[in-house]
């Protein structure tokens, strides 16, 4: 019995030593850095449509879909056709430019008549009748500086030149493709 004494005794002594205090540790710092990284595309879209939109944020845009594609004119009457919308983030902001030539027939072909026209979005011009129908270049309308995403909007109207109509040939077909052109600035 004294020798199963003498080894509990040994054993609970060991123990204390594995259990003691040996004081507290210098306290210690870890630190683990998390960077976050994102992207923002830039935005640069342009529509084309035939009424207005109600909200001009950047969902209306997106969802719209009544499309402008070509429009039947009167002669000698100013109106208003459509809208351009530009949607964009581009902070400098950007250029617009209208180009086009003189309504002209596929029918009556080369060396026929042609109605010319005057065409604005907002500040930017196309006008046929003061400069002839060989004038493909516009003025330029400017948008300024961007704090944000924007869309913005330019009513579209467009005059017949009556003197250039009532000189016309008769066809059903005369068009003529304008092109809106922004750019960054």
């Amino acid at each position: 019995m004294k020798k199963t004494i003498a080894i509990l005794l040994i054993l609970v002594i060991g123990m204390v030593g594995v259990f003691a205090d040996g004081g507290t540790p210098a306290a210690t710092t870890t630190d683990k850095t998390l960077k976050l990284k994102t992207e923002v595309a830039q935005v640069f879209e342009a529509k084309l449509l035939d009424a207005a939109l109600t909200t001009k944020d950047f969902a209306s845009f997106g969802d719209a879909e009544n499309a402008l594609t070509s429009k039947n004119i009167e002669d000698g009457t100013n109106s208003e056709i459509g809208y351009l919308y530009i949607a964009t983030n581009h902070k400098p902001g950007y250029t617009l430019s209208i180009s086009g030539a003189a309504l002209s027939s596929t029918t009556l072909g080369a060396g026929s008549t042609t109605i010319l026209y005057t065409i604005n979005a907002g500040a930017a011009i196309l006008d046929l009748v003061g400069t002839g129908e060989n004038n493909t270049s516009a003025d330029t309308g400017t948008a300024s500086a961007l704090t944000q995403m924007t869309v913005t909007e330019y009513p579209i109207s467009v005059t017949i030149d009556s003197a250039s109509f009532l000189l016309a040939q008769a066809a059903t077909d005369y068009e003529a493709d304008v092109k809106f052109t922004f750019t960054a600035k």
